[in-house]
């Protein structure tokens, strides 16, 4: 069988998994696809790169978790101070009326400002803001990290069924020839008087029955190419061209390993679990950020301004020009603001929880499906040891009816029953030996461990 190790260690160089680690995966520096489709052999690694590449939801993850990015790095911002400066430019008209005498000011002229502030004391609010940016891009991280190890295990579980279904194919062949082979004999010894005409036609209508089952065959393994060729993001009309696996022995999460072990596993590397846990983190720092808006704020201020003008009266008299200067401290204190912060801080604590139920359900699914894979992984390995054992006593039990038949000690009946019995036993073996890759997997995919440490 091809390793699967090397499907596995394109994930890991396309997209880092690695649990509790914080990575940036690139995908556009990863999808630079080299292979002419329509013409090359696909393997596995090919398989799961384009879909890496290809699929929408695996991009879409990619840009959530980078604009996350970026609004942490806006979080930093409100720790600094702001600079503003500003420049104006006026004209106008002033009429004057005192018991002196009228004047009329006329204003043209250009004033030029500059001002800085920055918040010393928000009690948290900062923080807390920065606290919850940096969950959200966690979170976001790690749902990338679960989509595209679902997006790979789905490319791999599509390319074994393809694979499946070609050997399938070749055992369906390999039973219509057999079919085939045991018609032709009947119809001889029927022309040479041994057997009845009964036995011809039950010959024929079993040989007809497994070109019908090759032909359907032949329909599902067009079907499965189709569902590969979605999955990789290609047209679903594309004539896939993929590697046939060698035979290999060799499978990891043995015995050793109980499934109290693996559900640890699970709880501590799953990414999707760890992106609820940001989710918690997330939301409990939104308590602390509405919390701070009941308390004052202190911000220092500084402004200079400079004046212009070329202002003048009726009588052509100029007036000076200006500039002015202030520094100080602005201390702003929350008084009412129509019960906005009192409900905010309500629906803050209500999302929390929220996050918290969302959390342990998450925690309850995982194990589940941790022991769903682990019974499916062990049985599957159990299949494959019997899966071998019926095929070769199916075999022997054919070859002894087919020569008892033609000896003439036999009848068509334990011949065709003996087929029969052949045909399925390959068919058995077909799906034992791919649903153990599949289980397996399956498996590593349910406690997070997708990657090349687990597969040998």
């Amino acid at each position: 069988m091809i390793k699967v190790a090397v499907a596995i260690a394109a994930i890991v160089l396309l997209f880092g998994v690695e649990a509790g680690a914080r990575k940036d995966s690139r995908i556009a520096d990863a999808c630079k696809f080299n292979k002419d489709i329509d013409t090359e052999v696909l393997d596995l690694a090919d398989a799961i790169e384009l879909a890496l590449c290809n699929n929408p939801s695996t991009r879409a993850t990619w840009l959530a978790a980078k604009a996350a990015t970026a609004s942490y790095n806006r979080a930093y911002a409100p720790y600094l101070p702001t600079l503003s400066a500003e420049a104006t430019y006026q004209q106008g008209r002033t009429d004057q009326y005192t018991y002196v005498e009228d004047n009329t000011l006329m204003t043209n002229g250009t004033s030029i400002g500059a001002s800085a502030s920055w918040l010393l004391l928000d009690f948290g609010r900062r923080g807390a803001n920065y606290d919850m940016a940096r969950a959200a891009m966690m979170s976001r991280e790690f749902q990338h990290n679960s989509n595209m190890q679902e997006t790979a295990f789905v490319a791999i579980q599509n390319f074994y069924n393809l694979i499946s279904a070609d050997e399938a194919l070749v055992a369906a062949r390999a039973n219509e020839d057999a079919s085939g082979k045991a018609a032709q004999i009947a119809g001889r010894k029927f022309e040479l008087g041994i057997n009845s005409r009964a036995d011809v036609l039950q010959a024929e209508t079993a040989f007809y029955q497994t070109q019908l089952n090759t032909t359907r065959q032949e329909q599902a393994v067009l079907i499965t190419r189709a569902q590969l060729a979605q999955s990789l993001g290609l047209p679903s009309s594309i004539a896939l061209q993929i590697a046939m696996p060698e035979e290999s022995e060799k499978h990891s999460i043995e015995a050793e390993q109980n499934l109290d072990e693996l559900i640890a596993t699970a709880l501590a590397n799953r990414s999707d679990l760890r992106a609820r846990i940001e989710d918690v983190k997330s939301s409990k720092a939104g308590i602390d950020a509405v919390r701070s808006d009941f308390l004052p704020t202190l911000t220092a201020f500084g402004r200079s301004t400079w004046n212009f003008d070329h202002d003048h009266d009726a009588n052509d008299r100029p007036f000076h020009h200006q500039r002015s200067m202030a520094a100080g401290l602005t201390l702003s204190v929350p008084l009412f603001k129509g019960f906005d912060t009192t409900f905010a801080y309500s629906a803050a604590k209500y999302n929390y929880r929220a996050a918290q139920e969302n959390l342990k359900l998450t925690e309850q699914q995982v194990e589940l499906s941790v022991v769903n894979a682990y019974h499916n992984f062990s049985t599957a390995q159990k299949s494959l040891v019997l899966a071998k054992k019926m095929l070769e006593s199916a075999t022997e039990s054919e070859r002894v009816a087919m020569g008892s038949y033609q000896a003439g000690r036999g009848n068509i009946l334990n011949l065709l029953d003996a087929q029969a019995a052949l045909a399925r036993a390959r068919n058995e073996l077909i799906a034992a030996q791919y649903g153990l890759y599949t289980s397996k997997v399956a498996l590593l995919r349910m406690i997070g461990m997708l990657d090349a440490r687990n597969m040998h």
